[in-house]
């Protein structure tokens, strides 16, 4: 084998089968992800409409925040492996807009507020040279955000977390 396996060995196995699994995650997997998302739109627009009305207690409130959290992160995630499929056929496009970068990075951090209070982490976000509005696509930052910020609460035991964010021509 040119991988230096054998045959029958699990990586030749692999080698063998990944294109075949490319292939059937493309062609079956997204459609299926696909057909659940609109399901899971309802479950968060419930959650908001939810978390909108009067006479919830602070602990039904949290819960609603956690689950709001969560389903954020869901859809995120359901958005990433989309994406992947899109990269892999060639079709992402990027969708720049005038957005505020400072705030898309306040707002990535405090999806992770529960987590970092939690490992009694502290976190700030430090903007620099930044105008008002940058053409970014929002949405893809906002996935590298996500990611990012994630991966540092996880790997981080103590200390802090610290978003910075600067403009450089």
């Amino acid at each position: 084998m040119a991988d230096g396996s054998l045959p029958g060995s699990p990586m030749s196995l692999f080698a063998t089968l990944f294109p075949l699994l490319c292939w059937f995650g493309y062609n079956y997997g997204v459609p299926l992800i696909e057909r659940r998302r609109p399901s899971l739109s309802v479950i968060m627009g419930s959650v908001d409409l939810l978390a909108a009305s009067d006479g919830l207690s602070e602990r039904q409130e949290r819960y609603l925040c956690r689950i709001k959290l969560a389903s954020d992160g869901l859809l995120t995630t359901v958005n990433d492996v989309l994406d992947f499929a899109k990269l892999e056929a060639g079709q992402v496009t990027i969708e720049p807009r005038p957005s505020d970068a400072a705030a898309l990075c306040a707002q990535a951090l405090e999806l992770y507020e529960a987590d970092l209070q939690r490992k009694g982490l502290a976190h700030s976000v430090v903007a620099q040279d930044m105008p008002d509005l940058v053409m970014i696509d929002d949405r893809r930052v906002r996935q590298i955000l996500a990611n990012l910020i994630g991966n540092a609460v996880k790997f981080t035991t103590s200390g802090s977390v610290q978003v910075r964010c600067r403009y450089d021509d």
